[in-house]
């Protein structure tokens, strides 16, 4: 978020008016929650407050817990508008922090937007005329500067939770953020298992997910409960129970299964080929190869590149940063500003055939190598769902295909 100082002092001004408000707690709070209510009927079983009440009435505003959370809510607003600034860096840990606890409390992604407008509203009727155009664009940059923060603390806690799984010794834990990196590359789903003594078919299923080294997360049904919702609505990935097979989608075996590997035969004009396509690159080749891959891409596009083994089938991948998450759920604001996508880290993977072969290409072909690695990254960028335009490739795809139909021709030539 840019923060210049018309907006710290509009948005500033503007609250001070808003605490002038006699017990402005209980009626900033009453209208700020009377707005979310109307827009998102039923949110006020969320609520501590909302407990015991089988509709919104009058005795839901007047009960002490309302006007504890009330008082807490105006506190939070208070203290992100004082903390505005040149240094925002405490008001963001406090909103991740603030964002971690909400997922607790069930509050999913499509409910910031709920209480943006509720409190565009509130500060409209708080205010009346002084609540001008300008002032509220001010305020809308502010919200989403708590949007994101809050969002960014949600992802976080939830890729924090780590479970133990099936096959896997006793006290061997894996996180989300680790098992979305581990998947297949055609892997749609996260499997998980609430049985602990599971049925003969799901005992199969779950020898052949073992077989192919998918992994199967072991949740308790309070844990599959709250988890499973949370993880599709905040990062896109939805968590199938193995036993529920009419949701199961195994199709990612036939084409993700590790097929057996066929033997090369040498080629004329490389004797060393054979040896170098089957061990891959050495490390410090990967490293080296990673270095070039991450100079020609340029640091705008790519902060770090890594080699790593952790997955067999892709030559390449981008770690997905949570911020891709955060900016798709912000996309949903029709009046926020969304954060610009992060930089990229991209993990090499230097036993695939590709990676090798462009390695040694870059060396005869540096022109075609630096085309080929742009291709290779926009690829990742396909696979992991946040390529916003691919029309951007057919340029270089027409490139490329010239090009090895030249080289082509010039063999058949020389032969």
């Amino acid at each position: 978020m840019e923060v210049d100082y018309g907006t710290v002092k509009a948005v500033q001004d503007s609250w001070d008016a808003v605490l002038q408000i006699p017990n402005v707690t209980q009626v900033a709070g009453e209208l700020l929650f009377r707005s979310i209510f109307r827009i998102l009927p039923g949110a006020w079983k969320l609520f501590p407050f909302g407990k015991g009440f089988e509709q919104i009435d009058d005795a839901m505003f007047t009960s002490p817990e309302f006007q504890k959370h009330a008082k807490n809510v105006v506190s939070m607003l208070d203290t992100a508008v004082q903390f505005l600034g040149p240094d925002l860096q405490v008001l963001e840990e406090q909103l991740v922090s603030l964002g971690a606890r909400h997922v607790r409390y069930g509050v999913l992604p499509e409910h910031y937007p709920v209480v943006g407008q509720a409190l565009l509203e509130t500060l409209a009727t708080a205010l009346g005329d002084k609540f001008t155009p300008s002032l509220k664009e001010a305020w809308t940059g502010v919200y989403g500067f708590v949007t994101t923060n809050m969002l960014k603390g949600a992802n976080e806690c939830l890729l924090r939770l780590k479970f133990p799984c099936h096959g896997m010794d006793a006290g061997t834990n894996m996180s989300l953020d680790q098992y979305v990196s581990s998947m297949l590359p055609s892997q749609k789903q996260l499997f998980f298992v609430d049985a602990k003594y599971p049925s003969e078919e799901v005992s199969q299923t779950l020898e052949k997910l073992d077989k192919t080294g998918v992994t199967v997360l072991l949740l308790g049904k309070t844990q599959s409960d709250k988890v499973v919702a949370n993880l599709e609505k905040y990062l896109g990935r939805k968590m199938v129970n193995v036993n529920d097979t009419e949701r199961l989608d195994l199709s990612f075996l036939e084409t993700d299964e590790p097929a057996p590997k066929a033997k090369k035969e040498p080629r004329r004009n490389s004797p060393t080929s054979v040896t170098h396509v089957q061990e891959g690159l050495g490390m410090a080749q990967a490293e080296d190869f990673c270095a070039w891959f991450q100079e020609e891409l340029g640091i705008e596009k790519v902060v770090a590149c890594t080699p790593t083994c952790r997955f067999a089938s892709l030559p390449a991948r981008v770690i997905r940063h949570k911020g891709e998450d955060m900016q798709k759920a912000l996309q949903t604001l029709d009046d926020f500003d969304c954060m610009p996508l992060p930089k990229k880290h991209v993990e090499i993977n230097p036993a695939h055939e590709m990676i090798v072969e462009i390695d040694m290409i870059r060396r005869r072909h540096p022109e075609m190598a630096r085309l080929l690695a742009e291709q290779v990254y926009d690829n990742c960028l396909i696979n992991a769902g946040i390529m916003e335009d691919s029309r951007s490739m057919v340029n270089r795809i027409n490139q490329i295909c010239m090009g090895w139909m030249k080289e082509k021709n010039r063999n058949s030539e020389e032969c």
